[in-house]
């Protein structure tokens, strides 16, 4: 059995008896504060440069993406500050990534935008194999599985936002991938 995790003394064991999967879970939340945040800047940094004639076409899909993707932020952070202060976990994920959205800061809008096409590709496919595997969450609070399965359906819808945004944009293909 690998390092456990205890709450008041009793192991947390939402994870099938696995506390990798409560810690990885954990640390995975901790990452979509500040990445949602460059999402929604990224989607609105993309909108602002579409021609006046695509922007009615965007304009209600643009905002739905960004109140969702706002939604996520503020629940994972609740969610972060109660295992931070449950399990004492740490978010080393803010200053890196904060680091590598600085390291962006001037380029053109299309290049956030397919940074963004690229995550929310990987978190669609991260947010598939959950629904498709719900049963690592069997054992999690209902409070935890609300959380990570309405996630985890709203974030499908996201990754064809962000690429046909990047299309819209004349974004080259090539460099979307």
């Amino acid at each position: 059995m690998g390092v456990s995790i205890f709450n008041d003394g009793q192991p947390i064991d939402w994870g099938k008896s696995d506390s990798f999967v409560t810690a990885f879970m954990g640390a995975l939340s901790m990452s979509f504060p500040v990445g949602e945040t460059f999402f929604i800047d990224s989607i609105k940094k993309g909108y602002s440069s579409l021609p006046g004639d695509l922007k009615e076409k965007w304009k209600s899909e643009i905002d739905r993406f960004c109140k969702e993707e706002e939604n996520h932020s503020k629940a994972h952070f609740i969610h972060n500050e109660k295992n931070r202060k449950t399990f004492g976990f740490v978010n080393h994920w803010y200053e890196r990534s904060e680091k590598r959205i600085q390291a962006m800061s001037g380029k053109n809008s299309k290049h956030y935008v397919a940074s963004t096409a690229a995550v929310e590709h990987i978190t669609t496919i991260m947010a598939c194999w959950l629904l498709l595997n719900q049963h690592i969450l069997h054992n999690a609070p209902d409070e935890v599985k609300k959380l990570w399965l309405w996630h985890a359906a709203e974030e499908i819808g996201h990754r064809k936002v962000a690429i046909d945004l990047y299309r819209d944009l004349n974004g080259l293909e090539i460099y979307r991938i």
